[in-house]
């Protein structure tokens, strides 16, 4: 294990005008080598395809993953194998205290790319604490595959504080001066773009069935059981679909069946700035939040969903995602990926107003007593958070929480009073 390393940039201009102004604008840079990644080494591409436990491997009529060491679940090999690499233009303009105010605003433009945001990976969605997302390679083989956006990444960032000297009655003496006087505002506002989104099916392998009558023909050598009393009877029988290889074909989830279900679908929609609906997150952020259909190209039409399994009738297909198409022809029909990346979409975008009201009362020459009065999230404006990215979901494409500020705290209006005495 090497230890983790961090190479920081940075170029930049600034120029001063009108006294008490400040412009700057930077690129900065950083590029993160060596950082930690735990793995689960206990599984590969195709464990719910072959036998990897004979030699030669055989096909597994039953597709349930069979761990290459069956006497463990998992493997946690950790290693120092993920890089990242962040780049970002900065603006920003400063205005030094004159006049009894003073500021500071910036916007970023930014872009943090890797293939793992998490040290503890293990799930595909967001949970209702963090805002990233972490989860295994999608592949071990082809870890590439999950290279993209980081779960924390924010494209636009833009912050503006302030403060000011309310000039009212600031020279005043007596009573009136000392209780209306020398009071100072502040605020602090920022706004983000969201974390990005990482779209997966979230279900299991389906091995596609189909509906035989009593005196018909199981298709391509599967067998069903037929009832033997009456003989008459004309119920039909439920038969499995084989492929090429003689092994169940697989309609939905778990694409290289590798038994983590965390596939990315193929995207076919016709822009990835299309899919967002502009309605409230709690609704959907997309235009069309249903659910994965079990239907691809390349399986035979015969095809009975119904009995297939209860994952695939009674709801409308997404008109946005579908499976990949099953590989009619190769040894190795598992081996398919969805077009969709890593993270491509964005989640509701963060904004928060912060104010404050304070001011200093002096007792004595050595002893002051400073009142404030604040409020976090003063618009009390929802800003929603942990939109469900799963497929398989009913509530997938909603959000089923709100964020939580930067200080940690829930999204909701916080008023708070306080004294602080200095002697």
């Amino acid at each position: 294990m090497k230890d983790a390393s961090t190479q920081n940039f940075y170029l930049g201009v600034e120029h001063q005008f009108w006294g008490n102004f400040l412009f700057r604008v930077n690129y900065q840079g950083s590029m993160g080598r060596h950082l930690p990644m735990l793995e689960n080494y206990n599984r590969l591409d195709g464990i719910g395809y072959y036998n990897f436990a004979n030699n030669p491997a055989t096909i597994r009529s039953s597709q349930s993953p069979t761990r290459p060491n069956p006497l463990y679940t998992g493997f946690n090999y950790r290693s120092d194998s993920v890089s990242s690499n962040y780049n970002a233009l900065v603006a920003e303009v400063q205005k030094r205290m004159s006049n009894g105010l003073q500021f500071q605003t910036g916007y970023t433009y930014s872009k943090l790319l890797d293939v793992n945001s998490e040290l503890f990976a293990g799930c595909s969605n967001v949970s209702l604490t963090s805002n990233t997302a972490p989860y295994y390679y999608i592949s071990n083989a082809l870890p590439n595959l999950s290279y993209g956006r980081a779960g924390f990444d924010h494209r636009h960032a833009y912050k503006f504080s302030v403060t000011y000297d309310l000039p009212f009655m600031k020279g005043e003496k007596g009573f009136a001066g000392h209780a209306l006087g020398g009071w100072q505002i502040g605020s602090f506002f920022q706004l983000e773009s969201g974390h990005p989104i990482d779209v997966t099916t979230n279900r299991a392998h389906l091995s596609a069935k189909t509906l035989v009558p009593l005196n018909g023909i199981e298709p391509n050598g599967s067998t069903c059981t037929r009832p033997t009393f009456p003989a008459s009877n004309p119920v039909d029988c439920v038969a499995t679909l084989l492929d090429q290889n003689g092994a169940p074909i697989n309609v939905g989830g778990d694409y290289n069946l590798d038994g983590v279900l965390n596939d990315h679908p193929n995207f076919i929609g016709s822009s990835l700035g299309s899919v967002y609906s502009g309605r409230s997150p709690a609704d959907g952020i997309f235009v069309d939040n249903s659910r994965i259909a079990c239907g691809e190209a390349g399986v035979p039409s015969s095809v009975n969903y119904s009995v297939t399994s209860s994952q695939c009738p009674g709801f409308t297909p997404n008109t946005l995602f579908a499976n990949p198409a099953y590989p009619t022809t190769g040894p190795t029909p598992y081996m398919r990926f969805g077009t969709l990346g890593r993270n491509v979409f964005v989640g509701p975008r963060f904004s928060q107003l912060d104010a404050s009201l304070s001011k200093n009362f002096k007792l004595t020459e050595s002893m002051k007593l400073r009142f404030q009065a604040s409020a976090q999230n003063l618009l009390n404006h929802p800003s929603f958070d942990c939109i469900d990215s799963s497929l398989n979901s009913t509530t997938f494409g909603k959000a089923l929480c709100l964020a939580q500020s930067g200080l940690g705290s829930p999204q909701s209006r916080i008023m708070s009073l306080s004294l602080r005495l200095a002697f």
